[in-house]
């Protein structure tokens, strides 16, 4: 019994939010390492990339159970 809402703001209060600021500054300088956004992204890269090497191992298993 779970519902999801949702809100929308002016550009210029999304310019606001601090919270953004570190994923703005990721889109104007994907190259600046010192970011927590470019950890983050990296590291859900490094997820996918290993989800997808293992994907025949696990479809096997799924297969024999």
């Amino acid at each position: 019994e779970w519902s999801m809402g949702s809100w929308m703001l002016p550009n210029a209060k999304l310019y606001e939010l601090s919270a953004l600021k570190d994923l703005r500054e990721y889109l104007e300088d994907p190259l600046n390492s010192n970011l927590q956004s470019k950890n983050f992204i990296n590291m859900m890269n490094s997820i996918m990339e290993t989800w997808i090497e293992h994907e025949p191992e696990r479809a096997e298993r799924l297969k024999n159970t």
